[in-house]
């Protein structure tokens, strides 16, 4: 049997990455169960397939993929045809919506491709601009078949954007005596709950982009 595995991370698919995904989430799964799923999504192979492989290749072949995904992932704005949102300062509600909820879960990573990456309709020096956001459902399915570092360097600049954003809003309520006042006294009251539980939740989201990326 002549088997194809992937040596780079760009030759990894969204697809592949969700299906992985689902695997790593199955609970009690064994070991062997384990490695046979990982050969069978990253070498597309029919499971019974890998029956046929050598244990020993088997391990050889998962160590292969592990070291894959390992690999550093940079940021790259354009692949094919679709290039990513060039202005987060004119998103729209809906992609904002949309892209909030998808991103976190694995599997509707290829809808949030479809939020971030859009076909670019023009090119001027270097710029681009992309199609308007007509929902998730528009080239979502293209998305499966785009490579998973178009989506992890997405992860890895959403990141880093809220990392920003959150030291500047820090940097922003310590020298603004007013707003603290203001936010102690909310705090303080019945409605400080919501407060506190949406801070909480900032704070829970950035553990879990740091959580993600290592």
């Amino acid at each position: 049997m002549r088997l194809i595995i992937p040596t780079q991370l760009n030759e990894i698919t969204v697809e592949q990455f969700i299906k992985y995904n689902r695997i790593l989430n199955l609970k009690d799964i064994e070991a062997d169960a384990m490695d046979m799923a990982i050969v069978s999504i990253f070498c597309n192979i029919p499971l019974e397939e890998t029956f046929k492989i050598s244990f020993k290749d088997l391990k050889d072949i998962v160590n292969q993929v592990t070291e894959v995904l390992q690999q550093e992932v940079k940021f790259i704005p354009t692949f094919d045809k679709y290039g990513f949102i060039p202005n987060f300062d004119k998103i729209g509600i809906s992609e904002y919506i949309d892209l909030e909820n998808y991103i976190s879960d694995y599997e509707n990573y290829h809808r949030a491709m479809a939020v971030m990456f859009r076909p670019i309709t023009k090119k001027i020096s270097g710029s681009y601009t992309i199609e308007a956001y007509n929902g998730s459902d528009t080239h979502c399915n293209d998305m499966l078949k785009a490579p998973v570092t178009m989506l992890l360097g997405a992860m890895v600049f959403f990141w880093n954007l809220s990392s920003d954003l959150l030291k500047a809003t820090n940097v922003y309520l310590s020298n603004n005596q007013m707003i603290q006042d203001e936010l102690s006294a909310v705090t303080s009251g019945k409605n400080g709950d919501g407060i506190q539980a949406l801070i909480q939740l900032l704070k829970e989201g950035e553990l879990a982009s740091r959580m993600l990326l290592n």
